[in-house]
């Protein structure tokens, strides 16, 4: 399956949709497919996730650490933010839309293994941010915020 069809990234899109009206009470307004690096404004927490049989992609969501608190409490009703939290709520948010894709995309009576996630360093998430042949990225307007992902082609 070739991460570049319109299937594959309105896939993303809708699990992206229904994780975050899930999780979080929030919707998703738009979507963009970016020909440029991404440039991430102040603190960003980023996670991605391994998905190697059978689609051989690589997922991941980025997010200012600002929104994903204010996303933490509205899912939480209002319970003490602290980064350890919002780590793992990235990387909560970033395992459901990757099972998502994997549950959509992946060929009827297939085994399917996905990875656990993983936060990316600096220069790892920079490199993912650029873009490639192997990979597509996307933003997503969710409510007045800016969520960034990208999807890879593993080797």
């Amino acid at each position: 399956m070739d991460i570049q069809d319109e299937e594959v990234i309105d896939t993303v899109e809708q699990a992206l949709s229904e994780t975050f009206e899930g999780l979080a009470f929030a919707q998703v307004f738009s979507r963009e497919q970016s020909m440029e690096p991404i440039q991430l404004p102040g603190h960003v927490l980023a996670s991605y996730i391994d998905l190697p049989d059978p689609l051989h992609f690589r997922f991941l969501l980025a997010i200012s650490s600002e929104q994903l608190g204010e996303f933490f409490e509205t899912a939480s009703s209002g319970a003490a933010v602290t980064d350890l939290i919002l780590h793992d709520f990235v990387r909560e948010i970033c395992n459901t839309v990757a099972g998502h894709l994997q549950s959509k995309l992946a060929p009827e009576k297939k085994d399917m293994i996905i990875g656990l996630p993983h936060d990316p360093d600096r220069d790892q998430l920079s490199e993912l941010l650029t873009p490639a042949e192997d990979r597509v990225l996307l933003n997503f307007e969710v409510e007045e915020y800016q969520v960034h992902c990208v999807l890879e082609r593993l080797a």
